[in-house]
């Protein structure tokens, strides 16, 4: 079951006696596939998780008029990224090489739920790399953890359980959405736009 909610608090919600373990089996599932169906919708691993991403290179540079005048980091990452394990990339050299953690600090950009950007540690500059695709290969922790998760997603995932507790049947074949309106209301803050 879900580490982000305890059946006790499920149940509380439910209004169901925490002596009652009947439903138990039922209600992980229940709890499993509503944080599933809200890290889909947030874009985002919701569990504390391993995370690998690959990208091209580590910055882009931008142009006024023909002259330098800014560098950008391409490397964002899915929201909530709790640690970077490690940064390893392919020199201009053609060898595989790590990123030292000296070199580079994560930034949040935009509110709650947007990117998390890697960029270049104040007074450093990300190495060259090879010419190539996927020469970068970023290894993150991303997710929450029942302490860290925001009351708002947990109150989301509760209203997910009790909406397919009461309805264990499909209720029309016309559904627009897996997620009531409740929850999404809660959830939107929290949406990462698409990386």
């Amino acid at each position: 079951m879900t580490a982000l909610l305890t059946t006790a608090e499920i149940k509380e919600h439910l209004r169901i006696s925490t002596t009652d373990t009947t439903q138990d089996a039922m209600l992980a599932l229940y709890a499993d596939a509503s944080v599933e169906e809200a890290g889909k919708f947030l874009g985002m691993n919701l569990e504390t998780g391993t995370v690998i991403k690959k990208f091209d290179n580590f910055v882009e540079s931008h142009s006024i008029r023909g002259l330098p005048s800014k560098r950008s980091s391409l490397m964002e990452l899915r929201n909530p990224v709790t640690a970077i394990t490690s940064i390893t990339y392919i020199d201009s050299n053609g060898d595989s090489q790590t990123l030292a953690s000296t070199e580079y600090r994560l930034t949040y950009e935009g509110e709650v739920g947007r990117h998390a950007r890697i960029v270049e540690n104040f007074s450093k500059t990300f190495p060259s790399v090879h010419f190539g695709l996927d020469v970068i290969t970023v290894t993150y922790v991303s997710g929450y953890t029942a302490l860290t998760v925001p009351n708002q997603i947990k109150a989301a995932l509760l209203l997910m359980i009790g909406d397919l507790y009461e309805n264990r049947e499909d209720a029309s074949t016309y559904t627009v959405s897996k997620i009531p309106n409740d929850s999404i209301v809660r959830l939107m803050p929290f949406r990462c736009q698409n990386l």
